[in-house]
């Protein structure tokens, strides 16, 4: 085939180097390869989405054992109504193979593109979950009993919105004590963004700056960052906070939250959430904060 002849000679260009011919059988990871090397170097994708792609891709081939050059779209369809209904799995796997496609046949290595007609699923949500004022306060008591780190860093992560693999790559000089705001280099969309510090993240912010060199016992060494630990460390402590409060707690629950008592301040333009959730536009503001019924009320008090 035609595009079989493509995926070898790509194995054997210049740019990828001479395979051996045992291993011309994997042309179909060099152009994977390819297009991993794309996405690191186009400036379009954030590290963490690059690495979420590459693991939806590679889980989809070991799960449907087919070359890419060959897949149809009936394949791809029947991989997708195998995954729960519920959830973003289907969206986040099917916005993968588009990507990939994309790259794949505008460079020539693919004919065709399988997935064009397909369409990524919305999906439904319903009322955005946060914590109340007694849960969070619940919660941070309980991290304080896991690392002197844990209680600062969510509270940190409430008091600013930040995502963990944002507030996980903060370094101690990226907060500025003297404009009182944090900086966030590593974002969604490749996005970095400035956001202000009040009472409450300048507290969270100073107690991890007191503690940057903090390690602990058995530990041996920590990361040069200002929570010293990776977003799976963060996660843990989310988690078993939240246990430990009766309550379930992960990461962005507390972005939920923070969104949650921005959007429904009165004195708080839609524009500031957007910035400070560092979205593209408000298209996401009802998922992640639904009007109180108070607010709600005051609105058609006076009809």
């Amino acid at each position: 085939m035609a595009v079989a002849a493509r995926l070898i000679g790509a194995a054997q260009s210049p740019g990828m180097g001479i395979l051996p011919a045992a291993e011309a059988g994997l042309a179909t990871f060099t152009v994977l390869r390819a297009w991993r090397d794309w996405m690191r170097n186009s400036g379009r994708y954030a590290e963490t989405t690059q690495r979420q792609y590459v693991r939806y891709m590679t889980g989809f081939l070991g799960d449907v054992l087919i070359p890419l050059e060959i897949l149809t779209e009936a394949d791809i369809i029947r991989y997708l109504d195998d995954l729960p209904p519920r959830g973003g799995m289907r969206g986040a796997t099917l916005r993968t193979l588009k990507c990939f496609y994309r790259f794949a046949v505008i460079r020539g290595y693919m004919d065709d593109d399988p997935t064009w007609d397909l369409r990524i699923p919305r999906q439904k949500y319903g009322e955005a979950p946060s914590l109340t004022e007694q849960e969070l306060a619940q919660v941070l008591v309980m991290a304080e009993k896991l690392d002197p780190r844990a209680r600062p860093t969510l509270e940190l992560m409430y008091a600013t919105g930040a995502r963990v693999g944002s507030i996980c790559e903060v370094l101690p000089e990226e907060v500025n004590l003297v404009r009182q705001s944090i900086y966030f280099r590593v974002a969604k969309g490749d996005k970095p963004y400035t956001n202000p510090l009040g009472p409450r993240g300048m507290r969270a912010a100073l107690k991890l700056l007191e503690l940057r060199d903090f390690v602990p016992p058995r530990a041996g060494k920590r990361r040069p960052t200002l929570v010293g630990v990776a977003p799976v460390v963060v996660q843990r402590w989310a988690k078993e906070s939240g246990e430990m409060a009766g309550v379930r707690v992960w990461t962005h629950l507390l972005r939920h939250t923070f969104c949650e008592r921005i959007a429904n301040n009165p004195a708080t333009p839609e524009l500031v959430t957007v910035e400070l959730m560092n979205w593209r536009d408000g298209a996401q503001l009802r998922r992640y904060a639904s009007a109180r019924l108070p607010l709600k009320r005051d609105a058609v008090a006076g009809l």
